[in-house]
């Protein structure tokens, strides 16, 4: 059972194993902080101690004399006052990693030997680029690369003072591996696709210097080597001919033992010297020439790696940097557990061998960053069997950057061996390993490479990746010394020379080094941490699987099936195990559970295959599933940016629990993808957003506080859903329309929205103003002749409520209106005036809801044409999203048919009238969406040039998707030149919500909003506007003002109303706000957000 570490739990009796993991951290609320005190003051002493003793009648150079003087007390106190600022900035604004509500990304509290190692590293700064400035952190990083030589199982040099019992089966047959720290697995998985490319391309090296008038020309009539060949009956066969004899497919192909080895060949056979070989391959070896010479010169095709489709993004980023390119990074496919599919790799193998294409590596992965998915190691070392026995080989490279450390799980504790296991401890964590992640894992000690990261499942400082090879000769391939780096130095080995990094922090050895040896590399050791975290992960996982039948309308279905799904039983079996989960495993006390042998045996059967739950959420409505992908999308996104740390306003005592994101491509996934979406209840062939947690922690099991997370998650999934209600369902609200034309007829164009329910329509109607509006509009366009007059209702009504009874009233306002209502006022604090509007008729009212939209942009811009030939209006049509709202009145539109032919003309006349579609033909849509503040329209401004469009006609009753796929034949060309009447947003049409504050007098008591230092200031106008008014009114208004980047003017008081829609007959409109269109627009945004609350904090603190 495990320690209580929360305050809100009781206390427990710790078994022995917990006990020694709670020693190991922090603590989630600094329990153990008088041992890091009591650390650091003991660190300090060292460090004062070996200072004064290091020539001890050296004289003092900082004195009592320097101490007084006021430039250095001042530089005292500037430090002390700086310190202190980000201090208090990072323990108020970063992620709580250290804490178990905290399940985002692949972090946790780092461990206490680590933090000590790191810093006692730190104070001697150490670097292991030679060692000559680190001689004794460089050895420590070799005897930790000896140590993950060790842990993955292969052979390596006994270099500790215990006995040799990690790793049993070494054997004097195996090359001894070695390995060593790099800042990250990024780099490490870089440098092991640097030896891979540089190995393949060795053997045409070294040919290249055997040809005659060469350096090694002379033992070309003698060097053999054993290449695979063809027999007369086309059979693949092994053969003994001479090396310069062999084709390029042959030297492309030897094995990798074969290449390592050619260089001591030469040197045993024909007596030369190491030296020597090395000095004359450098004009030959790739690193030299480059890839594109050898490949030219012996006609090869681009030689490719493969890959399971789960692969970390620093792949394609290796392979551009590699020259390889991410072309020929060729993924496999996964199954439903997001494993590497072998049949498929099988295939991709296959088409390699037949058509001569060179394959550098397979990687496979073990632990995927999104899934913890473990693909089938011991499958792919088969197949690598089966395609070097036909003549193709490759390296096998096992990204266990996350699963190198849980083979740990499986080694015994060299202390205890023969001992019997502790009978107090109920869970065993070699348990929490699956039988089939067990297997994979063992066999890492066949892989050629493999990348294993200290600071994820190390719990060590970042960085600490690592990068271990079986064959220790692979690091030579990757070698690029200087003289001075170069140095024996009494037997330590420089290993700043090998791989991608040159300087290089001794404190990262040290922190891995110390955190190896405190806790080992064994099942009692981060075998027991590592258990714990699994079994925390299981928990979790039985939340996540159960929390629907705990919920009306929220639906959470894990990516990693149930073992009844698993096992193909029928539906009714498998709510049949849901609902045993929910009462015998997410119900259940630990100590409980670990006893009940039948709920432990589903318990070792559950979850992915190392600790990482990926789940997505769907929501039903009125009863009925949501199908639409893009609405479970935002469900996904806004359940995230709930529970997430991205703005400076995201206040980290308001996320109860922490999680992280990702997107399934469907491209990637393909059917693994499908199948997780059906069980979803989703239709379509989009891309998921999925939502994942990560349980690093082995205390939130204690208390069964796991619950209390999961419960927290389903209140704010439960609360969202109220959002995507807001999307769908369409309610009464204010509508705004654009006027076009000048007189009766006119045209008004709806401002959509794609993400709000009540604005998910492309609407554009003819209209006639009553005969008072028409004075007042002729009065008002005669005083702003040119302004962009916008048209919004006086209530909140049903869009279809307006349409059927065919009139409203309205008030017109110079621009977008900042308040809705009776006395509306535009942006610029100019008053409405109200009209009176009649509907003549309904020109386009197509839905803008995810269903009718096209999959990509169209591959040119089309719009809708309308009006008369006297007075013509364009809107752009709207295919796909996010997009642009591009409107212009009262164009030129120059047609190139002869209207001065009656049956033209009224062709023309009758297809105004109705709608046509003008594609702008010069205007590749598809290559210029997305809009944005930085990326505008420049072809659609007033008084542009003309651009060239072809009109079709438009088929009203058709609603998309398609609505362009086949329009047939273009009616005539034209070209249209806009005026002074133009509209362009790509601002307000993509937001994914919208404000709802009212305003009012004369209220009583009101609560005081909270100031958020970050957001941005209302705009002088709006201040302006606001500022008659003394009281803001709406429901949820914190949430509404913080969420749209809000802080109100100071004549402003704020209350929340209860209940369903604000009672006041004002209301802030939806353009009070724009929010940034695109990815990068909303990244600055907060980017700028943290740097004006820093420099805000830091200026009032440093006063």
């Amino acid at each position: 059972m495990h320690l209580n570490l929360l305050n809100t739990m009781h206390t427990a009796c710790p078994d022995s194993k917990h006990a020694a993991v709670s020693a190991w951290f922090l603590g989630p609320k600094a329990e153990n902080h008088g041992v890091l005190r009591n650390a650091f003051d003991m660190i300090i002493d060292e460090v004062l101690k070996g200072r004064t003793e290091y020539f001890k009648d050296d004289k003092s150079f900082i004195d009592d004399e320097i101490k007084k003087h006021p430039s250095y007390r001042a530089e005292l106190q500037k430090i002390e006052a700086n310190v202190k600022l980000l201090s208090g900035l990072l323990a108020k604004h970063s992620c709580p990693s250290f804490s178990p509500r905290y399940a985002g990304h692949q972090t946790f509290e780092t461990t206490l030997p680590a933090i000590l190692g790191y810093v006692l590293g730190l104070l001697y700064n150490q670097n292991n680029l030679s060692p000559e400035i680190g001689p004794l952190t460089s050895w420590i990083e070799y005897v930790v690369g000896q140590q993950l030589c060790k842990m993955v199982g292969y052979s390596y040099n006994n270099i500790e003072s215990e006995s040799d019992l990690l790793n049993p089966e070494n054997s004097s047959d195996d090359p001894v591996g070695w390995g060593h720290i790099t800042c990250d697995g990024s780099v490490a998985n870089l440098e092991s696709m640097w030896v891979a490319r540089n190995l393949k391309f060795y053997g045409l090296s070294l040919r290249k210097a055997m040809v005659p008038g060469q350096p090694l020309a002379f033992v070309a009539d003698t060097f053999n080597i054993t290449a695979y060949d063809l027999d007369e009956r086309g059979s693949v066969k092994t053969t003994e001919k001479l090396f310069v004899r062999c084709s390029a497919w042959q030297l492309l192909n030897l094995t990798a033992a074969q290449v390592l080895g050619l260089p001591g060949r030469l040197s045993r056979e024909y007596g030369i010297s190491s030296a020597f070989v090395e000095s004359i391959m450098q004009k030959y070896i790739i690193q030299t020439v480059g890839k594109d010479t050898l490949e030219t010169e012996f006609k090869i095709a681009p030689c490719r790696y493969l890959i399971s489709a789960t692969n970390h993004y620093s792949w394609p980023k290796s392979a551009a940097i590699t020259g390889i390119g991410s072309n020929n990074l060729v993924e496999a496919s996964v199954d439903g557990r997001a494993r590497m599919d072998t049949k498929d790799l099988d295939r991709q193998l296959r088409h390699c061998l037949e058509n001569h294409i060179a394959v550098y590596a397979v990687v496979v992965i073990m632990g995927s960053t999104e899934h913890g998915a473990v693909d089938p190691l011991s499958e792919v070392i088969e197949l690598r069997k089966k395609y070097e026995a036909l003549g193709l080989t490759f390296l096998i490279h096992a990204d266990a950057a996350w699963g190198g450390y849980f083979r740990t799980l499986t080694i015994p504790d060299p202390a205890v061996l023969g001992l019997r296991a502790d009978p107090g401890n109920k869970f065993v964590p070699a348990l929490a390993l699956m039988a089939y992640t067990k297997r994979e894992l063992e066999y890492l000690k066949y892989a050629d490479s493999v990348t294993v990261d200290p600071h994820k499942t190390g719990y060590i400082p970042y960085p600490a990746g690592g990068l271990c090879y079986r064959d220790e000769r692979l690091r030579f391939l990757v070698t690029w010394s200087s003289p001075y780096l170069n140095t024996e130095g009494g037997g330590v080995e420089a290993m700043g020379v090998y791989g991608l990094e040159g300087s290089k922090p001794g404190a990262a050895a040290c922190a891995t080094w110390l955190s190896h040896r405190v806790i080992g590399l064994h099942q009692n050791g981060y075998g027991t941490l590592l258990g714990e975290a699994m079994f925390t992960s299981v928990k979790m996982y039985s939340q996540w699987a159960t929390m629907s039948l705990r919920s009306s309308n929220l639906i959470v279905v894990p990516f990693t099936k149930l073992p009844a799904e698993e096992d193909g039983k029928p539906k009714n079996e498998i709510e049949k195990e849901r609902a045993y989960i929910q009462m015998n495993i997410v119900n259940r006390d630990n100590l409980d559970l670990v006893n009940d042998e039948v709920a432990m045996g589903l318990v070792k059967r559950m979850g992915s295959d190392l600790m990482i739950n990926n789940f997505s959420c769907n929501f039903k409505i009125e009863g009925r599933v949501n199908k639409d992908i893009a609405e479970a999308n935002y469900l996904n996104k806004r359940i995230y940016e709930r529970l997430s740390i991205q703005k400076v306003t995201d206040d980290i005592s308001e996320r109860p629990v922490i999680i992280f994101s990702t997107v399934f491509s469907q491209a990637k996934y393909k059917e693994a993808l499908k199948t997780y979406k059906n069980r979803l209840g989703l239709e379509g062939e989009g891309d998921l957003y999925t939502l994942c947690n990560i349980s690093k922690t082995p205390f939130p099991t204690a208390g069964n506080f796991v619950k209390e997370l999961a419960d927290e998650f389903q209140k704010v999934a439960e609360q969202e859903i109220q959002n995507c209600y807001r999307r769908v369902r369409v309610v009464p609200d204010f509508h705004t329309f654009i006027i076009q034309g000048a007189t009766n007829p006119f045209y008004l164009v709806q401002l959509p929205m794609f993400n709000v329910g009540n604005h998910r329509q492309q609407l554009i109607i003819k209209v006639s103003l009553s005969d008072e509006s028409l004075r007042r509009w002729t009065a008002h366009r005669q005083t702003y002749p040119s302004d962009m007059v916008m048209v919004h209702t006086t209530r909140k009504e049903f869009l279809s409520t307006i349409l059927d009874r065919g009139e409203f009233d309205g008030v017109v306002t110079n621009g977008l209106p900042a308040i809705y209502g009776a006395r509306s006022r535009a942006m610029d604090g100019s008053p409405g005036f109200r009209v009176a509007i009649n509907i003549v008729g309904i020109v386009k009212n197509r839905p803008l809801s995810p269903a009718h939209l096209d999959s990509s942009y169209p591959q040119q811009m089309p719009f809708y044409i309308y009006g008369s030939i006297a007075e013509t209006h364009i809107d752009h049509m709207l295919l796909h999203a996010p997009n642009a709202q591009l409107s212009a009145g009262n164009i030129t539109l120059d047609v190139e048919m002869d209207l001065s032919n009656p049956r033209n003309r009224q062709l023309l006349e009758n297809g105004l009238d109705r709608g046509l579609i003008a594609v702008a033909s010069s205007n590749p849509e598809f290559a210029m969406q997305p809009f944005s503040n930085a990326h505008r329209p420049a072809f659609f401004s007033p008084w542009s040039d003309g651009f060239k469009v072809a009109l079709y006609a438009d088929d009203s009753d058709s609603k998309g998707p398609g609505l362009v796929e086949t329009l047939g034949k273009p009616i005539t060309a034209a070209t249209i030149s806009l005026g002074s009447n133009v509209f362009s947003d790509w601002s307000y049409i993509n937001q994914d919500a919208v404000l709802s504050v009212g305003v009012g007098s004369g209220l009583g008591a009101v609560a005081s909003i909270k100031a958020q230092q970050d957001i941005q200031v209302l705009t002088d106008q709006t201040t302006k506007t606001l500022a008659p008014r003394p009281i803001i009114l709406g429901r949820n208004v914190e949430e509404s003002l913080e969420r749209f980047g809000l802080v109100p003017p100071p004549t402003c008081a704020f209350n929340s109303v209860d209940g369903g829609h604000c009672s006041s007959t004002e209301i802030l409109s939806r353009f009070l706000v724009r929010e940034p269109a695109d990815d990068f627009g909303r990244k600055l945004l907060i980017r700028e957000g943290w740097k004006e609350a820093v420099d805000a904090v830091a200026t009032a603190a440093l006063k």
